[in-house]
Protein backbone atom coordinates (compact mmCIF):
# COMPACT_ATOMS: atom_id res chain seq x y z
CA UNK A 1 0.00 0.00 0.00
CA UNK A 2 1.33 3.49 -0.58
CA UNK A 3 -0.53 6.38 1.05
CA UNK A 4 -3.63 3.66 1.34
CA UNK A 5 -3.57 2.80 -1.84
CA UNK A 6 -1.92 -0.26 -3.83
CA UNK A 7 1.15 -0.24 -4.81
CA UNK A 8 2.88 -1.76 -8.07
CA UNK A 9 6.35 -1.76 -8.10
CA UNK A 10 9.00 -1.93 -10.58
CA UNK A 11 12.30 -1.93 -11.77
CA UNK A 12 13.82 1.16 -14.17
CA UNK A 13 16.18 0.74 -17.06
CA UNK A 14 19.37 0.96 -14.81
CA UNK A 15 17.62 -1.76 -12.35
CA UNK A 16 16.65 0.82 -9.77
CA UNK A 17 13.18 0.58 -7.76
CA UNK A 18 10.16 2.31 -8.16
CA UNK A 19 6.81 2.58 -6.45
CA UNK A 20 3.62 3.74 -8.26
CA UNK A 21 0.60 4.09 -6.34
CA UNK A 22 -2.45 2.19 -8.61
CA UNK A 23 -6.37 2.59 -8.33
CA UNK A 24 -8.04 -0.51 -6.95
CA UNK A 25 -9.56 -1.61 -9.47
CA UNK A 26 -6.17 -1.69 -11.72
CA UNK A 27 -4.49 -3.44 -9.04
CA UNK A 28 -7.68 -6.40 -8.84
CA UNK A 29 -7.26 -6.73 -12.62
CA UNK A 30 -3.43 -7.33 -12.73
CA UNK A 31 -3.82 -9.44 -10.02
CA UNK A 32 -6.78 -11.46 -11.88
CA UNK A 33 -3.85 -11.42 -15.25
CA UNK A 34 -1.05 -12.65 -12.59
CA UNK A 35 -2.83 -15.44 -11.16
CA UNK A 36 -4.33 -16.41 -15.11
CA UNK A 37 -0.65 -15.79 -16.64
CA UNK A 38 0.80 -18.36 -14.08
CA UNK A 39 3.26 -15.99 -12.17
CA UNK A 40 0.77 -14.40 -9.20
CA UNK A 41 3.73 -16.54 -7.01
CA UNK A 42 6.62 -14.42 -8.74
CA UNK A 43 7.26 -10.92 -8.56
CA UNK A 44 10.63 -10.41 -9.62
CA UNK A 45 9.43 -11.63 -13.35
CA UNK A 46 8.55 -8.75 -15.32
CA UNK A 47 4.18 -8.33 -15.94
CA UNK A 48 4.49 -8.64 -19.23
CA UNK A 49 6.73 -11.09 -21.40
CA UNK A 50 7.18 -12.21 -24.72
CA UNK A 51 4.62 -15.31 -25.96
CA UNK A 52 7.09 -16.92 -28.41
CA UNK A 53 10.31 -17.80 -27.81
CA UNK A 54 12.12 -20.36 -25.40
CA UNK A 55 9.26 -19.48 -22.81
CA UNK A 56 12.08 -18.10 -21.04
CA UNK A 57 9.58 -16.06 -18.79
CA UNK A 58 12.16 -13.16 -16.56
CA UNK A 59 12.82 -11.78 -20.18
CA UNK A 60 11.17 -8.60 -20.24
CA UNK A 61 9.17 -7.36 -23.60
CA UNK A 62 10.98 -5.21 -26.18
CA UNK A 63 9.94 -1.42 -26.52
CA UNK A 64 9.30 -2.42 -30.05
CA UNK A 65 6.79 -5.16 -29.03
CA UNK A 66 5.27 -2.58 -26.97
CA UNK A 67 5.05 0.30 -29.56
CA UNK A 68 3.11 -2.68 -31.97
CA UNK A 69 0.61 -3.42 -29.08
CA UNK A 70 0.36 0.19 -28.03
CA UNK A 71 -0.91 1.31 -31.48
CA UNK A 72 -2.40 -2.27 -32.85
CA UNK A 73 -4.98 -1.47 -30.26
CA UNK A 74 -5.42 2.29 -30.51
CA UNK A 75 -6.36 0.91 -34.06
CA UNK A 76 -8.87 -1.57 -33.09
CA UNK A 77 -10.54 0.94 -30.90
CA UNK A 78 -10.39 3.66 -33.39
CA UNK A 79 -8.18 6.04 -31.92
CA UNK A 80 -5.35 7.48 -33.36
CA UNK A 81 -2.36 4.97 -33.18
CA UNK A 82 0.09 7.81 -33.78
CA UNK A 83 -0.52 9.65 -30.58
CA UNK A 84 0.56 7.20 -28.90
CA UNK A 85 3.64 4.67 -27.83
CA UNK A 86 4.50 2.95 -25.03
CA UNK A 87 6.72 6.51 -23.90
CA UNK A 88 3.68 8.24 -23.90
CA UNK A 89 1.48 5.78 -22.29
CA UNK A 90 4.18 5.35 -19.35
CA UNK A 91 4.82 9.29 -19.19
CA UNK A 92 0.78 9.87 -19.00
CA UNK A 93 0.83 7.12 -16.15
CA UNK A 94 3.13 9.13 -13.88
CA UNK A 95 0.70 12.50 -14.69
CA UNK A 96 -1.22 12.28 -11.80
CA UNK A 97 1.33 11.53 -9.14
CA UNK A 98 3.65 14.90 -10.45
CA UNK A 99 0.76 17.01 -10.24
CA UNK A 100 -0.47 16.07 -7.02
CA UNK A 101 -3.54 14.43 -7.36
CA UNK A 102 -2.77 10.99 -5.91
Amino acid sequence: MNAGLPALRFKRKRGTEGVIAVHQQTAQRIGHYLDVAGHSDNFDRPLFGPVRGNGDLSRHLNPDSINRIVKKYCRQVGIDHRQYSAHSMRTTSREPLTMGLI
